[in-house]
């Protein structure tokens, strides 16, 4: 498998559910995952209609992740920020797993600011299998 489809979970003609290869949190707070569209859409109100879908695949996603007990919670947020710099942004979903063990528990995520490496780790190569293995003909 090519390094660019290694985080590759579940995908269509329209998006791409991704484990995050740059988590913006560290694990010992629970995990990222990142659901990309493929049309350059910059908002959810540009595009309603997808934006609906891509929640859609966000919430299914998250209740598979809950199944599996990757995390005790799940926060998803919607954001356009990707390209939202150089004038260009595009509509994307982010999905934390939340740990209760974490640090920040019950407070808000607290997301580091600007495009760089965060340092933290990503999802295991086994991770990753067992969810993609589990999301199989439930998206």
């Amino acid at each position: 498998m090519s390094d660019e489809n290694r985080w590759v979970l579940w995908g269509n003609e329209e998006m791409s559910l991704q484990a995050a290869f740059n988590p913006g949190i560290p694990r010992t707070e629970g995990f990222h995952v990142v659901l990309l569209q493929k049309k350059g859409v910059p908002s959810p109100w540009a595009d309603p209609d997808l934006y609906t879908r891509m929640s859609l695949v966000a919430a299914k996603a998250s209740g598979v992740m809950m199944e599996l007990k990757m995390a005790d919670w799940i926060n998803i947020h919607c954001d356009g920020n990707i390209g939202a710099a150089k004038g260009n942004p595009k509509m994307h979903i982010h999905i934390f797993g939340r740990l209760k063990t974490g640090l920040n528990w019950g407070g808000p995520l607290q997301l580091p600011s600007g495009e760089r490496d965060y340092g933290n780790e990503p999802l295991t190569d086994q991770e990753i299998e067992r969810l993609r293995s589990a999301l199989k003909g439930r998206l």
